[in-house]
């Protein structure tokens, strides 16, 4: 079975999740924040999900969003690191 994500798309979605949102997990992945929006924008369309509700500052996750992320994260421990 092949995935619609690859394993990068995966850690950025993660660090989303873990640091509650794309300013936060940008700077732990030392990337800039259009790069983490477009990752969560192309992993959206790919899954046909809206994984997150975006706010003015908080991003929580969808009830898709959350089915999604059960299987990889915990909190305060991203499930894959490098």
């Amino acid at each position: 079975m092949t995935l619609p994500f690859d394993l990068r798309t995966l850690e950025v979605f993660l660090a989303v999740v873990d640091r509650g949102g794309f300013s936060a997990a940008a700077r732990e992945r030392h990337v800039a924040q259009s790069a983490v929006s477009q990752t969560i924008a192309n992993l959206e369309r790919r899954l046909g999900l809206t994984l997150f509700q975006r706010h003015e500052r908080r991003i929580p996750l969808t009830p898709e969003g959350e089915a999604f992320v059960s299987p990889w994260w915990r909190p305060g421990r991203v499930a894959c690191s490098r």
